[in-house]
């Protein structure tokens, strides 16, 4: 007697279980969801266990994951604990103070979220190149499996810059806002992080943790670019984590639905919890009444919402704190005392800050679009119509004073940097005093140390111990800083 196939009843069985595995269902095909998938092209939209499209998931939380498991696992023993430090004293930097993305004790990559990952990626190449010495086990760096691993981040965090760069013309000029669509940039980095992926995989010294990087969301990665760079203008509406809340409770009312019509009750329960407290929107905006957000609940969603990117960025504040005696300048104070309308006491501060996210302390880097140097001993700041202008480009300066200035606005005295050599290194200039209004164009950048073997050491807590030197790496909005999904 011939063998038959499964009845249908066990077939439908066993297909379920597996769409209900990867969190769906017979009819997730029919959702409206899925419906709104089609409109982007195909690829956009991630289905593995997901029906939303996270490009940075892959990247941030799913590849550069991947590649400081592959650098951990390459290093030797003794460059584990150095490494771990400097990436931790660098992540200090960026606001991370408590985050740590290897475990000494455990030996391991620790599990970090998406806005940590993102910044490990960005700082991470420098981070992990100033703690290595120039030989690694008897070979330079640059030819040893450490130096291939390394190659990798480079690439990884080069296409994270490029892809989820989005100039504005107030801080990046329009020239750099002009040049956005051009991916040749976005196709060379990714074509070059799958290179030395391949070069990995294929170096019989790697064989030991090549396995970490072939996995499947290298392949993916491929997809991704292709999708990526047909939509790059649209690259921000499809990133996770400014909608990750605003799909959490979408993906959880399918999961718990009964299976009958899971996308409508979806979106009728995000509708009646959560549409006001995912975003900020000015009523009239969507032509809803005003009179509907008087009450008192949906006064208090309102209140706690996420301001939309539209909505105008917050204004340079002056702090309150003063400057310790004695940590002003010379240089400074005679620049401060020369300056139009500047009335005595000058009031020297020890920090300011731009909304809640951004705090500038002394010593700090900032980013300023500026119109060129014109000789004088002001910073000018391109702002308004000069900021559309082809000669406006991004200048980098180290403060060295914060003052209030008598009409109540936060300025400050900086020292512009120079470039120091072809391998991306400047230094500040303490002979040459500057002064910056804080407006429209200033932002804050990060200033790493350039660790030498001799100057340079671990702290006791976990960190760095910086010597005196001065040299230093610069990263601005174009190389990632602030990190995208942060």
């Amino acid at each position: 007697m011939a063998n038959r196939g499964p009845r249908p009843c066990a077939a439908v069985a066993e297909a379920k279980l597996g769409l209900k595995l990867l969190g769906l269902r017979l009819d997730s095909h029919s959702s409206v969801l899925h419906k709104w998938a089609q409109r982007l092209p195909y690829g956009m939209f991630d289905g593995h266990g997901s029906v939303f499209p996270a490009p940075d998931h892959l990247v941030f939380h799913g590849l550069a994951r991947c590649c400081f498991k592959a650098l951990f696992k390459a290093l030797p023993r003794d460059l584990k604990q150095p490494v771990a430090a400097s990436l931790r004293d660098a992540l200090t930097q960026c606001g991370y103070k408590r985050t740590r993305v290897y475990n000494i004790k455990r030996d391991k990559v620790n599990g970090l979220q998406i806005q940590e990952w993102a910044a490990v990626l960005t700082i991470g190449p420098i981070a992990c190149r100033r703690a290595l010495p120039p030989m690694v086990n008897g070979r330079t760096l640059a030819t040893s499996p450490v130096g291939a691993v390394l190659d990798t981040i480079d690439g990884l965090s080069d296409f994270a810059a490029s892809a989820f760069f989005y100039p504005r013309v107030e801080l990046d000029g329009g020239r750099t806002c002009r040049a956005r669509y051009d991916t040749a940039r976005v196709e060379r980095t990714a074509e070059r992080f799958l290179q030395c992926v391949k070069e990995v995989c294929q170096r019989p010294d790697c064989d030991g943790f090549s396995s970490i990087l072939d996995v499947p969301n290298t392949h993916r990665f491929r997809e991704l670019l292709h999708k990526t760079v047909d939509v790059i203008d649209a690259i921000r509406d499809i990133l996770e984590l400014p909608l990750e809340s605003f799909h959490q409770p979408l993906k959880r009312s399918i999961v718990r639905g009964n299976g009958h019509n899971d996308a409508r009750r979806a979106l009728s329960r995000y509708v009646e919890q959560e549409a006001v407290s995912r975003m900020s929107l000015d009523p009239s905006v969507i032509r809803v009444p005003e009179d509907w957000c008087t009450a008192p609940g949906v006064r208090q969603q309102l209140r706690a919402a996420s301001p939309l990117w539209s909505k105008d960025s917050d204004d340079w504040v002056i702090g309150r704190g003063a400057a310790p005696q004695g940590s002003i300048p010379a240089g400074a104070e005679e620049l401060a005392s020369s300056l139009p309308h500047m009335t005595a006491p000058i009031l020297w501060r020890s920090s300011c800050s731009r909304g809640e996210s951004e705090r500038l302390l002394v010593g700090d880097a900032v980013a300023v679009l500026t119109t060129g140097f014109s000789g004088g001993r002001t910073v000018d700041v391109a702002v308004g119509l000069l900021a559309y202008s082809n000669g406006a480009g991004v200048s980098f300066f180290r403060v060295c004073a914060l003052l209030q200035l008598p009409c109540g606005q936060a300025g400050a005295i900086v020292c512009p940097f120079i470039s120091r050599d072809a391998g991306g290194t400047v230094y500040f200039s303490s002979s040459t005093f500057l002064f910056i209004r804080m407006q429209v164009g200033v932002r804050r950048a990060l200033c790493m140390h350039a660790c030498s073997e001799d100057a340079c050491s671990e702290a006791a807590e976990g960190g760095m111990a910086h010597g005196d030197a001065n040299v230093w790496h610069l990263l601005g909005r174009q190389d990632g800083y602030p990190s995208r999904s942060g």
